[in-house]
């Protein structure tokens, strides 16, 4: 009897009975996906927010979708956004791809929203559950909204003129968020607690968008992991260059900017992904320096409105950003991830021994001319990561140091302290650490061998992905996994990651402030710890050159 009782619930827990949704562009249907014994969400995937941008609303930014006729089969993902992924890997992609995905629990429920931005270098990524999975996270009772935006060339070509303004990418999750704000009611999700979350490039793209007047309404709480408008990668200041960098590789004859976006957006988009620059093979020194097509400002000739319209660091020293509960960290090493470049080159350590500039990072503001400065700079450096000597081969750890506090630690403290400036804001400061079953980009990248939490690992304790992960559910990483889920559901649903003690999450994370920098280290266990100056040389020299943080 027992066993009969069991096959028919599991019939039941399997069965994939459908539910319609109507929003504001026409109707939409999901499914039941199963998520556990007895457990599942609904799914609706794939809904177009904006029109396809092709031909002549190729690098223009996004006009909202025209809507559909009947009900729209929400069972499939969109296509992904054009790439030419990393190495070769995650590449490929359509034009046609602005859609978004839906997961609820309840269509009928008013619960707190998550809309969630990819990271990936402005050149990868995409909203699927590849990598972003709702299965574990949407178990904290919120809704899940993750969704595709431009990429590379497509999402962030400029020619620094009114012909191609660029930000289409950050003007795509822009137009998802109003989307989100007003369809989100219908599939369960309560519009006025709505928390934009991204990593890395993602993240960089949610503090654009809390400085944005434009984004006013649109989202009430920040989740900035791995990411912020302070990366070195991720600013370009110089777009029409790279703009005619690309021209050139695909042979165009023009003249004037006019004619050089006519002739690009007649160009097939595979062959603009052929004559792209990849990750691994963008300027020196790699990851701290602006790659080729991210965030820019933009002109002041712009036919539409301008959403980046002053560089990034002028707007946060200035206080132009909306004061929302807001939850930053990194991993505690990152730079792991410039690791697998060096086995393949071994010259990249070698080049910083000859170029001292390689150590001065970009918001020193020093040039050819400073040369006295830069030496400083680069002596300092050298003593501080590898004992006043030379760089070799032998030095990855080292390395790897290094470039998680150039790249994200030491961006992540500027944010930090200026943020903190505001008694009224709200910050909750982490520190993942934790090395273990779920550490995949560590997997990926042929690093596992080193100690610590590479940029991305963090990831995969808040996601379940689409492939196999050897952990057991009673292992220390899947509880690790659980700690993680509740600390950000939490946060989602509180605006606080430590609303009350349980069973799962038994120590209280104190918020960050100008005089008590605390942080959560998520690491074997939960450790509350306080900033200390490890960072002191990088703020010292910014004063020194720059005059402020």
């Amino acid at each position: 009897m027992a066993l009969k009782l069991l096959v028919v619930l599991l019939v039941i827990s399997s069965a994939k009975s459908d539910v319609i949704v109507q929003t504001s562009l026409g109707e939409v249907q999901g499914f039941h996906i199963n998520s556990g014994f007895l457990t599942k969400y609904l799914a609706f995937k794939g809904i177009p927010y904006a029109e396809p941008p092709v031909g002549n609303l190729r690098f223009r930014a996004p006009m909202p979708h025209k809507g559909w006729d009947g009900i729209r089969n929400g069972g499939e993902y969109g296509n992904k956004c054009p790439s030419n992924g990393l190495m070769g890997l995650l590449s490929g992609g359509d034009e046609d791809c602005l859609f978004l995905n839906v997961y609820t629990n309840n269509v009928n429920g008013s619960s707190p929203v998550m809309v969630w931005l990819y990271g990936g270098a402005f050149v990868l990524g995409d909203g699927g559950s590849f990598l972003y999975g709702p299965d574990d996270l949407i178990k904290e009772d919120i809704v899940i909204v993750t969704l595709n935006y431009r990429l590379a060339a497509f999402g962030f070509l400029s020619t620094g003129d009114k012909n191609a303004q660029g930000n289409y990418g950050l003007k795509d999750a822009l137009l998802a968020l109003k989307w989100v704000k007003k369809n989100i009611k219908n599939f369960g999700g309560d519009d006025t607690r709505i928390t934009l979350a991204g990593e890395s490039a993602g993240g960089v793209m949610t503090h654009h968008l809390m400085m944005s007047p434009q984004s006013e309404g649109l989202f009430h709480q920040a989740i900035m992991m791995s990411g912020n408008v302070f990366l070195p990668f991720s600013f370009q200041t110089n777009p029409l260059k790279k703009t005619e960098a690309l021209a050139r590789n695909l042979g165009l004859k023009y003249n004037s900017t006019e004619e050089l976006m006519e002739k690009l957006r007649a160009v097939h988009f595979k062959d603009i992904l052929k004559h792209t620059r990849e990750i691994e093979d963008q300027d020196y020194p790699l990851g701290n320096r602006p790659y080729d097509f991210v965030v820019t400002v933009e002109p002041e000739d712009s036919i539409d409105e301008r959403l980046i319209a002053e560089n990034p660091e002028t707007l946060m020293l200035r206080g132009n950003y909306r004061s929302v509960p807001m939850m930053i960290g990194t991993t505690n090493k990152e730079g792991l991830i410039s690791l697998p470049k060096t086995f393949i080159d071994h010259t990249v350590m070698q080049d910083f021994n000859t170029h001292p500039d390689y150590f001065v990072p970009l918001s020193y503001n020093l040039n050819s001319s400073n040369t006295a400065q830069i030496v400083e700079v680069a002596n300092a450096m050298r003593e501080k990561y590898f004992q006043g000597q030379k760089l070799t081969n032998n030095m990855k750890d080292q390395f790897a140091v290094y470039n998680t506090d150039s790249m994200f630690k030491f961006t992540t403290d500027r944010v930090l302290k200026i943020f903190s400036q505001n008694p009224n804001t709200t910050i909750y400061n982490y520190e993942f650490s934790y090395d273990g079953a779920y550490n995949m980009v560590k997997l990926f990248l042929f690093v596992k061998g080193y100690d610590g939490a590479c940029h991305g690992d963090d990831i995969f304790y808040l996601f379940h992905p689409g492939f196999p992960v050897l952990a057991w559910p009673w292992s220390h990483a899947s509880q690790v996994k659980k700690i993680m889920i509740r600390m950000w559901g939490n946060f989602i649903k509180f605006g606080n990651p430590t609303p009350h003690l349980d069973d799962i999450v038994d120590i209280q994370w104190p918020k960050y402030t100008s005089t008590d920098e605390f942080y959560m280290d998520i690491g074997h266990d939960l450790v509350v710890k306080a900033h200390h100056d490890h960072l002191k040389v990088w703020h010292e020299f910014q004063r020194k050159f720059t005059g402020h943080l």
